[in-house]
């Protein structure tokens, strides 16, 4: 793991979150050994990654302008991640991003900051 960990906490259960250099998302439930694994969906660095309680999913964000999100009823299915078309220049880097309710915002090293009401795009 090369990059951000996170944890995440839905009441129920506890998801650690680990987004990686080549691309991969890992996710483990209540502290399990095995995990989800996505190494497909992404081509670039993921840096950060967080939780929307309201939409119930997970979104991750990195490199190249690399935005995907994973529903919480599919986390047990294989490369469920869904990437997303955005706003940010094609080549940003995106370094972080923080769900509050309906708005998500990511911000790019450009100086780039975006922002989804709809917990997509």
């Amino acid at each position: 793991i090369t990059s951000v960990s996170q944890v995440y906490n839905d009441d129920a259960n506890w998801f650690w979150v680990a987004t990686q250099d080549n691309g991969a998302i890992s996710i483990n439930k209540n502290a399990a050994l095995a995990g989800f694994k996505d190494s497909t969906t992404f081509s670039y660095r993921m840096n950060a990654s967080t939780y929307s309680e309201l939409f119930d999913r997970l979104i991750a964000v990195g490199n190249n302008s690399q935005i995907g999100y994973l529903d919480y009823a599919n986390l047990q299915v294989a490369d469920a991640w869904t990437p997303v078309a955005n706003g940010f220049d094609p080549l940003a880097n995106i370094k972080d991003v923080h769900a509050d309710g309906s708005v998500i915002i990511a911000v790019a090293d450009n100086g780039q900051i975006c922002r989804s009401t709809n917990g997509t795009n």
